[in-house]
């Protein structure tokens, strides 16, 4: 969650925490990797109700995960 945080600014950010998670190594064993999968959602584009904008992110991270993992969604599916 980042409270008053611009829609681009946040999308920068979960860009960086996405690329910063896939270029670390997990663990010392390179075999094994960790993936992350984000949808972001914001006040007031998506939904002036926390609730549904809430509901908006968990609709785009599955979103995410079904195109593949390892991604962000910031918009809904055409």
């Amino acid at each position: 969650l980042l409270p008053g945080t611009p829609r681009a600014l946040a999308q920068r950010l979960a860009n960086r925490v996405l690329e910063a998670v896939h270029s670390s190594p997990f663990g010392e064993t390179p075999a094994l990797s960790i993936t992350l999968s984000q949808g972001v959602a914001s006040y007031p584009e998506d939904a002036r109700i926390a609730e549904l904008r809430l509901a908006r992110a968990d609709e785009r991270l599955y979103t995410a995960k079904r195109r593949g993992r390892g991604q962000v969604v910031f918009e809904e599916e055409p």
